[in-house]
């Protein structure tokens, strides 16, 4: 409901909307977008699927190994023959959590202790570490050609950092060491 509202927002001049979740009465955007802004849907569920292939321009995924944004993608293509709807090839997408170094940082053990509480409390603990791009820039590399080998053709790339210093420098590491590496696809 909220992405029909969002796409009513966007393209027209004054908007009449009553869903079940969600009324609104006035005008759209303004000043509205010369030109169709794309919508991507993100979640990993059969109904995020079905969404996607029902009214997504695309989708992002995110806290997923290769291998399940890949499944994902295989699905919503499979949706989409029955909708009658296409997705471009390179509308699939992934964000990652990203550390050029070792995997022992405090910062990334943090986030992986946070991420197995919230996510897989009872579940496989390695399954949270198959979701970090975490490694030497080879290894970040090989992260995100095994998501390409998925499907994935856009990346979000999140990088763990423990304060602003460690920011830049890990920005500075994956546009130094990391990016020249998969620019070639």
């Amino acid at each position: 409901e909220m992405i029909a509202l969002i796409r009513a927002l966007l393209g027209q001049e004054d908007v009449e909307f009553a869903g079940e979740h969600f009324t609104y009465h006035g005008p759209g955007v303004h000043p509205r977008p010369n030109r169709t802004i794309p919508l991507w849907i993100g979640g990993n569920s059969k109904a995020a699927v079905e969404r996607t292939a029902a009214m997504g321009d695309g989708w992002l995924g995110s806290l997923v190994e290769a291998e399940k944004a890949g499944a994902a993608r295989r699905g919503i293509v499979e949706a989409l023959k029955h909708t009658g709807r296409t997705i471009e090839s390179d509308h699939y997408g992934m964000s990652l959590l990203l550390r050029v170094g070792s995997p022992d940082d405090p910062g990334v053990e943090r986030t992986k202790a946070n991420l197995r509480q919230r996510l897989s409390p009872d579940g496989d603990p390695a399954a949270i570490d198959n979701i970090f791009a975490v490694g030497t820039p080879d290894e970040v590399t090989a992260m995100l050609r095994h998501h390409v080998e998925q499907g994935m053709s856009k990346f979000v790339v999140l990088p763990l950092a423990n304060d602003i210093d460690d920011l830049m420098a890990q920005t500075r590491l994956l546009v130094e060491q990391v990016v020249p590496q998969v620019e070639d696809r």
